[in-house]
């Protein structure tokens, strides 16, 4: 777990319309198994 306390913070929302990601295009990218269920090795790296 990671505990911080910062002094001032000055936070900004803003609203957008669209977001756009580029994503890898190696091939092993590209043939990756993107569907299968990964929650429990997700879980193994957050700790």
């Amino acid at each position: 777990m990671l505990l911080c306390r910062p002094g001032d913070v000055l936070l900004k929302v803003d609203k957008i319309a669209r977001i756009h990601v580029d994503l890898p295009q190696s091939g092993d990218f590209l043939k990756a198994d993107l569907n299968e269920e990964k929650a429990d090795e997700l879980h193994k790296v957050e700790k």
